[in-house]
């Protein structure tokens, strides 16, 4: 089975599904947007993304002043669209999953979370490019305890900011203790450390009896 592990959805997933056709590919995992228009935010191909050096430099300041842009802020969504994702999971079960996507900043951050697990989404998705969040602070740790909770993964980039970027630096503590997590029942994979725009994390949440590797949370892959 081919399983595309993140692609987001803006309204119909006629078209997604098209291509996953086309190609072979049996299963999407889905997220939604966090922008009012994708223009702004879409990179072209570009030579500063071939060679690492440039990518940590020109990279890093192109990604800050893009975020920090009133053309950027003006675009953000305060709170991400996860309706495109429920349609599509609601519809064609067999062919998508779902992962939440939430600013970790909003008041209505758990209560979207929650929604979207009662409906259905079987992960949780953070951008902290676009929505900085402290790692160690409460708002983290809340969403990651209803994570748990649920036995779903969490899925995250980290971001510029040096509270949502320091992956290593939150992680150390626990490391040097002999944990490979910050809380209990985590399990942190790094997927990439190049820069924080493009490093990714995952804290799998294992239910009190861990299903297969190959599930994510109640969402099984058949």
């Amino acid at each position: 089975m081919i399983i595309d592990g993140h692609r987001h959805i803006v309204d119909s997933f006629e078209p997604i599904l098209a291509e996953m056709d086309a190609f072979g590919i049996d299963k999407t995992v889905l997220v939604g947007i966090g922008v009012r228009d994708l223009g702004p935010v879409t990179i072209a191909d570009s030579w500063v993304f071939r060679w690492h050096f440039l990518f940590r430099t020109l990279g890093m300041l192109k990604a800050r002043q893009l975020v920090s842009s009133p053309t950027f802020q003006h675009n953000l969504l305060p709170h991400p669209r996860n309706d495109a994702v429920l349609a599509a999971i609601g519809q064609r079960p067999d062919r998508f999953l779902g992962f939440a996507f939430i600013n970790p900043e909003s008041a209505q951050a758990a209560q979207e979370l929650q929604r979207c697990l009662a409906l259905g989404m079987c992960g949780l998705k953070l951008a902290l490019v676009q929505y900085p969040t402290d790692l160690g602070g409460g708002k983290m740790v809340a969403l990651c305890e209803i994570a748990a909770g649920h036995g779903i993964p969490v899925f995250m980039h980290l971001g510029l900011t040096a509270a949502s970027s320091r992956a290593d630096a939150w992680l150390r503590p626990f490391q040097s203790s002999g944990s490979s997590s910050p809380m209990p029942g985590y399990n942190v994979s790094p997927k990439s450390w190049l820069w924080p725009a493009a490093a990714t994390t995952y804290l799998s949440t294992p239910p009190a009896t861990s299903p297969p590797p190959a599930r994510f949370g109640s969402c099984a892959p058949s």
